[in-house]
């Protein structure tokens, strides 16, 4: 094995500490203890719009929905002519991402505000998983934040994730 194999493998073993890592957090916080919350989980829905977060919100959902009876539903929203861009969205969130073994449903929302729409699909739901914003903390306390008016106003717990991207970065 080479250099760049073990680096892969050692990058990839990292990745799967850091989800374990927040699973067991998540769990902690939310149930008082670090296993036996995800009985409680039957469904998963996981927004997306493309970003690097949302992927970690499919990655994350994946590794609890793999050793339980989850079904994860990743959403995407269009109004319009703009469901090829929505259904885009969604393929390239899931893409090189192992679904073995998991039940996956996908959907495009199209009904009223995104925020709307979301909040009702959540309701079908017992957990919601998005990632997190992407733009500057200045512009989200200016403009708001998607995850965040989503966190407030679901009555459904979402866990708003970022994937790490380096001590600058993050």
């Amino acid at each position: 094995m080479g250099v760049a194999e073990s680096l892969a493998l050692l990058d990839k073993s990292r990745e799967k500490k850091w989800l374990n890592d927040i699973i067991k957090i998540f769990r902690r916080r939310r149930f008082g203890t670090e296993k036996g919350f995800e009985s409680d989980i039957k469904r998963i829905l996981i927004p997306t719009a493309g970003g690097p977060n949302a992927r970690f919100a499919v990655e994350l959902s994946v590794e609890l929905a793999r050793s339980n009876d989850i079904t994860v539903t990743v959403v995407s929203f269009a109004t319009g002519n703009w469901s090829p861009v929505a259904e885009k969205f969604i393929e390239d969130t899931l893409k090189d991402i192992d679904l073995n073994s998991v039940k996956l449903e996908k959907k495009i929302l199209r009904d009223g505000t995104l925020l709307e729409s979301l909040l009702n699909e959540a309701k079908q739901n017992n957990l919601v998983i998005i990632g997190a914003s992407r733009r500057s903390l200045y512009y989200q306390m200016r403009k708001g934040s998607l995850p965040v008016e989503l966190a407030i106003f679901s009555d459904v717990p979402v866990l708003i994730v970022k994937k790490f991207e380096g001590a600058v970065r993050s």
